[in-house]
C-alpha cells in the first residue's frame, strides 16, 4: 500500500471550539490597539513549540509588541501560578495568552484580573470543578463541541491563530500586507504534538503528517532544521519517530535541566548561525540530562532491590524518594521504572532544586513527585482516591490518566508509599492489568528488507493510539556494544543461517543483557538506519526476554 494522504481541508473546523469568537475578539482588539501581548508558555516541548508558534504568527499578523514568559519548573512549578503572574505584571502586558496551561490556574488568572489584565487561556488539559475567570479555549472543557479531544497545547493555539487569521481577513487586515500561510507553522505543530504523546486520532495525524511533509520538502524553520542537523537527522526522510526520540528530547532538555527559554529562542531563531549555536547548546543539555538520568536510574534500581527482595514483594505501586535526585528528571525515571516493573511508579525529589545540597531538611520543606502509570490504571483517579483516604497528605496534585504530579511535605513523606499502594489496589480491585504484549506477528528471513523498513517508516505518522507495527521472534545474540544510552547488537533470526542484522536498544544501557550466542525473544520495530548517506535495515528493540 501507499502512504495515506491527509489534507488540511479535512481538519475539524475551528468554529466548533467553545469561546473561539471571544478569543479572537481579545486578540483583534490587542492588534488594533497596538497592545503588548504576553504569551506565557510551559516548560515542556509542547509548551515551547506552542509559545514559539504564537509569538511567530502574532508578529506576522502585525502585533506591535509580543513577548513571552515561560515558568521555570524549579522556581514556579506548573502553569500560571501566583508567583509567575506577579512576574508577568512587571513587564506590563495588556493581554496575557497562556499556551498549554491555564485551565486550572485560578489564583494566577485572578491576580491578573485584579490588575485589569485580561487573560486568554489556550489549553488541552482536563479541567477542574471550576474554570478561571478568563476566556478559555480548551477542547476538554465542559460543553465544547470540538470533536477531537486529543489536541496538544500547540494544536489548540494553532487553531486559535487560524481563527484569528480568518477574522482579520474579513476585516481587510491583509490588504496592505501579505497574509501569512498557517502551513508554515506545521513543523512546530507536528513536533509538539508528537512530543506530548497525545493520541493520534485522525485530526492529529493530519497535523503531524502535513508537518512532516513540510520538513521533508525543506521548509522547516531554521531552529527545527538546526536541531535536526545536530541530531544527524536527514530532514528529507524525517519520521514521527525522529520527532519523538531525537528532536523532542533535545528540546525538553532545556526545561528539565535549566530554562526552556533556550529551546524557544532556538525555535524562533532568524539566522542560521543563531539557530546552530542554540541547537548545539540544547544538544549539550541533553547529554547532561542523559548522564544524570543514568545515575538516577541506577540509584532507583538499588533502592528497589533494597526494599523489595523479589518481584513477588512488589506493592501495587512503587514510591521512591531521594534528596539528591534532579527535579527535572523524576518523570523520566518514573517512566523507566514503570516499564521495568509494570506498575504505577511515583518518584519524588526536593521541590527546591538547591535542597539536594542541604545537610538536613526541615519538616516544612516541600517535595514534588511525578507519577507514571500503566494502561488500565487511571493515575489521576488514583490520586483522587488517595486524597479521599488520606485527606491533606498531598499539598497539590493533578494530571492525566497516565501521568500526574503532586507535592507533599517532608513530614508526610513516610506515609506516601502505603497510601499510594492502597489507592492503586482500591481503584484496580486488587488486580493490576496484564502486561501482555501484542505484536503484529513474526517476519520471515526474506522480509527483513530495506524496502519494507522504508515503507513502514513512511506509511503514516505513528504514535500513541496509532502505534508503529511491532514484530516478535527468537534471535541469537551476537556482538554487543554500548554507546551512551544506546546499546547496539548484531542478531541472527534462528530460522536463518549466516544472516545477521543490526539491532539497537534505547535507554537500556546498564541492563543485564546476556552473553553473545545466547537466545533472546525480541519485540522490535523494523526501521531504517541512515548513516553517512547510507541506508540499512535496523531493528529497534522495545522488549526482550532471555530464553
Amino acid at each position: 500500500s501507499q502512504p495515506e494522504s491527509f489534507e488540511l481541508s479535512s481538519l475539524h473546523s475551528w468554529e466548533l471550539l467553545a469561546n473561539i469568537e471571544a478569543a479572537t475578539d481579545l486578540l483583534v482588539n490587542a492588534l488594533e490597539q497596538g497592545q503588548h501581548i504576553l504569551v506565557i508558555g510551559d516548560y515542556d516541548a509542547d509548551g515551547a513549540t506552542g509559545t514559539a508558534l504564537a509569538v511567530d504568527f502574532l508578529t506576522r499578523f502585525g502585533a506591535d509588541r509580543v513577548s513571552y514568559l515561560v515558568p521555570n519548573r524549579f522556581h514556579h512549578g506548573y502553569g500560571l501560578s501566583l508567583k509567575l503572574a506577579e512576574e508577568a505584571l512587571r513587564v506590563k502586558p495588556d493581554l496575557i495568552v497562556t499556551v498549554d496551561h491555564g485551565s486550572n490556574s485560578l489564583e494566577g488568572v485572578d491576580f491578573a484580573r485584579q490588575h485589569n489584565i485580561p487573560v486568554l487561556v489556550t489549553d488541552h488539559h482536563l479541567c477542574g470543578d471550576h474554570l478561571p475567570e478568563a476566556v478559555v479555549v480548551n477542547p476538554n472543557q465542559p460543553g465544547c463541541r470540538f470533536p477531537s479531544k486529543h489536541l496538544a497545547g500547540v494544536g489548540v493555539i494553532f487553531y486559535v491563530l487560524i481563527a484569528l487569521r480568518a477574522r482579520l481577513r474579513k476585516r481587510g487586515w491583509f490588504q496592505s500586507a501579505p497574509e501569512p500561510n498557517m502551513a508554515n507553522g506545521l513543523d512546530l505543530v507536528s513536533l509538539g504534538t508528537i512530543a506530548d504523546v497525545v493520541t493520534l486520532d485522525y485530526n492529529n495525524r493530519c497535523l503531524v503528517q502535513q508537518g512532516l511533509l513540510m520538513m521533508r520538502q525543506g521548509r522547516a524553520r531554521l531552529g527545527v532544521a538546526a536541531l535536526a542537523k545536530a541530531a544527524n537527522i536527514n530532514l528529507q526522510k524525517i519520521t514521527s519517530a525522529d520527532l519523538a526520540y531525537r528532536l523532542a528530547p533535545r528540546l525538553n532538555a532545556a526545561g528539565r535541566m535549566s530554562d526552556m527559554r533556550q529551546g524557544i529562542d532556538c525555535l524562533l531563531a532568524d539566522t542560521q548561525d543563531q539557530a546552530k549555536k542554540l541547537a548545539a547548546r540544547l544538544s549539550k543539555q541533553n547529554q547532561r540530562r542523559r548522564n544524570r538520568e543514568g545515575i538516577m536510574k541506577k540509584d532507583a534500581r538499588r533502592l528497589m532491590q533494597h526494599y523489595f527482595q523479589s518481584p513477588d514483594q512488589l506493592p501495587f505501586g512503587i514510591c521512591l524518594a531521594n534528596r539528591e535526585w534532579h527535579l527535572g528528571l523524576i518523570g523520566i525515571i518514573a517512566a523507566r521504572l514503570r516499564d521495568h516493573c509494570h506498575r504505577p511508579v511515583m518518584i519524588l525529589a526536593p521541590a527546591d532544586d538547591s535542597a539536594a545540597t542541604k545537610d538536613s531538611m526541615e519538616p516544612e520543606d516541600l517535595w514534588r513527585g511525578s507519577v507514571r502509570s500503566i494502561e488500565g490504571v487511571h493515575i489521576c483517579d488514583t490520586l483522587v482516591e488517595m486524597d479521599r483516604r488520606y485527606s491533606g497528605l498531598m499539598e497539590t496534585f493533578g494530571g492525566h490518566s497516565i501521568a500526574a504530579g503532586l507535592s507533599v511535605r517532608t513530614a508526610d513523606l513516610g506515609r506516601l508509599p502505603k497510601a499510594f499502594a492502597e489507592a492503586i489496589e482500591s481503584v484496580t480491585g486488587g488486580v493490576l492489568p496484564s502486561d501482555e504484549i501484542v505484536t503484529d506477528g513474526q517476519l520471515e528471513s526474506d522480509e527483513f528488507t530495506l524496502e519494507n523498513a522504508a515503507l513502514l517508516s513512511q506509511l503514516s505518522p505513528w504514535g500513541k493510539g496509532f502505534p508503529q507495527p511491532t514484530f516478535h521472534g527468537v534471535f541469537e545474540l551476537g556482538d554487543r556494544m554500548a554507546f551512551g544510552h544506546v546499546v547496539r547488537f548484531t542478531v541472527r533470526p534462528l530460522k536463518a543461517t549466516n544472516f545477521w542484522l543490526t539491532a539497537v536498544a534505547f535507554n537500556m544501557a546498564g541492563e543485564d543483557f546476556p552473553e553473545p550466542s545466547s537466545r533472546l525473544k525480541l519485540v522490535y520495530e523494523l526501521s531504517v538506519n541512515s548513516y553517512a548517506g547510507i541506508d540499512s535495515v535496523q531493528l529497534v528493540i522495545r522488549h526482550w526476554q532471555t530464553l
